[in-house]
């Protein structure tokens, strides 16, 4: 790296780093007694210029160009990773820096404190997640629950209804898998006019439209079998100051929008019959692109009003491992192709959105469909065995995938 030129005066060397060395470590002078010195190198200059005489420097010394991506071997941050969810709609492209590489599934975040509102990076995680999902496995159900005119505005009561009901809908629907969404919307009828009440998105999977009766001994809503094989299902209410209950005979199968109605009107026990009849709503997503639509109208929405001044988590997951995720593929790349990648990738996100945005220079996510960009990067790379990559299992542990909020 250094070598000597003379000896001082005093008996000692003085030295000057090697121009023609294109990456290195930084020199030690430590280690010597004599002078370090930074000298510029000189090129020879051939025709008009070496008419002229004299030669031009070259490049200032002492420059670091780690932050560059190269196509010589022995640059240690010419790195790059593209990962695919095959069936889905993700691609993300990290290109390394001068950071230590964290391993995959660990993650250096800190305890997180009190939650005050909807923030973007809770709102770009689900998203993340959501784009993950292998939609040719089955559509989910998409569901609301609602509170009725007389609602609760303490994070812990709401919070509390919405943990009954996720574990009623576990132990009805062993192999279920949902995200539930948080939102506070104006109300605009009854005595509660202007204020913020909070209610519930759902998507569902692996939940049947149509199943078998089973008991239910709820407070507000009762299933029972009769004698002759039909069921009976009671529902009571409040008429003014006394109670009254409405039974009707039930026969065949059970349908999850019943389901849900009874359920829902036992856990929040306000006892009005209104919200039994229209506190709830469950629409069978019949195609992708009305999954994107509920996904970025309802889930996906930006908060503007706020109930309380602590709601806690605006959404999370339960059972994930029953949720059809897309198969995972991981390819390895230089960092050239990873810059060049995420360029064509910006382009797109411009080209669809006609919007600008503010991109990581070391990372980009891109919500797509991850298909097609997978049958199109040997050809924009120009590598033809790129995908020849290692892939993981089709249902991907959630805690290697993202930083979920798992809890309600």
């Amino acid at each position: 790296m250094s070598k000597p030129l003379s000896v001082d005066a005093n008996g000692k060397l003085v030295y000057q780093l090697n121009q023609n060395l294109a990456y290195g470590t930084r020199l030690n002078a430590s280690e010597y007694t004599g002078e370090v010195i930074y000298r510029q190198g000189t090129v020879e200059r051939t025709g008009a210029g070496a008419e002229r005489g004299g030669a031009a420097p070259a490049t200032a010394p002492g420059l670091l160009y780690g932050h560059i991506s190269s196509s010589r071997v022995f640059n240690p941050f010419d790195e790059g990773q593209i990962e695919i969810w095959e069936g889905a709609a993700l691609i993300k492209v990290v290109k390394q820096g001068r950071v230590e590489p964290r391993p995959e599934g660990v993650s250096n975040r800190r305890k997180r404190g009190k939650i005050h509102g909807f923030s973007r990076s809770s709102r770009r995680r689900m998203r993340l997640l959501l784009a993950k999902v292998c939609l040719d496995e089955g559509l989910p159900l998409f569901g609301t629950t609602t509170y009725p005119d007389i609602f609760p505005d303490d994070a812990a009561k709401f919070k509390r209804d919405l943990e009954t009901l996720v574990e009623r809908l576990k132990r009805r629907f062993k192999k279920i898998g949902l995200v539930w969404r948080l939102e506070f919307k104006e109300r605009r009828s009854g005595v509660n006019v202007g204020k913020i009440a909070p209610h519930f998105h759902w998507l569902l999977w692996n939940v049947p439209r149509k199943f078998g009766f089973q008991v239910e001994k709820g407070q507000w809503a009762k299933m029972t079998r009769c004698k002759d094989g039909t069921w009976l299902e009671t529902v009571k209410f409040r008429n003014g100051e006394n109670f009254a209950t409405v039974a009707r005979q039930v026969s065949g199968e059970d349908r999850f929008t019943e389901w849900l109605s009874r359920n829902w009107y036992d856990v929040v026990g306000t006892g009005e019959l209104k919200h039994f009849q229209a506190g709830t709503n469950v629409k069978l997503l019949t195609s992708k692109r009305e999954v994107f639509f509920y996904v970025s109208k309802y889930l996906g929405k930006v908060v503007v009003e706020q109930g309380c001044e602590c709601p806690g988590r605006f959404w999370g997951v339960v059972n994930p491992k029953n949720i059809p995720m897309g198969r995972r593929r991981v390819v390895q790349i230089t960092g050239n192709q990873a810059s060049q990648l995420m360029r064509f990738m910006r382009r797109f996100v411009h080209a669809v959105t006609r919007k600008k945005y503010r991109f990581n220079r070391w990372s980009m996510s891109c919500l797509c469909n991850a298909d097609f960009w997978m049958a199109k990067l040997p050809h924009l790379l120009n590598v033809p065995s790129l995908l020849k990559a290692s892939s993981v299992a089709a249902v991907v542990s959630y805690a290697a995938t993202t930083e979920p909020d798992y809890e309600i």
